[in-house]
């Protein structure tokens, strides 16, 4: 995937996510371009610097997710899941793609424990 590769390059080992994490925002990019990803990746290395902390799943997405603000339907992912609460997001997610949206994915991403993001993604069944 294309977009994998760019955040990749963006990214250059200056934050460090995981393979697994780096093709979530793929993922959640789906539509974007590659001057759209690298003005992302150039927000999240201002916010380590002034913030003097790691960079975590869940501030890559929130950077994502106000990058796109009113204009969601030109992004898959996001227009899909901008409007839900997490309980909703977590069972969307899931039912996406349930080998790449893991319970501790999911709980990363939301910000919760691995073991509600579980149960929110299984709520429904």
């Amino acid at each position: 995937d294309m977009r994998i590769d760019l955040w990749t390059t963006f990214l250059k080992d200056k934050i460090a996510f995981s393979k697994n994490e780096i093709c979530v925002l793929s993922d959640i990019s789906e539509g974007f371009s590659g001057s759209d990803i690298k003005e992302i990746c150039l927000k999240l290395f201002r916010y380590r610097f002034v913030n003097k902390k790691d960079v975590l799943l869940n501030d890559a997405y929130s950077y994502v997710h106000k990058f796109v603000q009113g204009n969601k339907e030109s992004y898959p992912v996001l227009n899909l899941i901008s409007n839900l609460d997490e309980k909703q997001k977590a069972k969307i997610l899931k039912q996406r793609n349930d080998k790449l949206y893991t319970s501790s994915i999911l709980a990363a991403l939301l910000e919760t424990s691995r073991a509600t993001a579980s149960r929110w993604a299984k709520e429904g069944e």
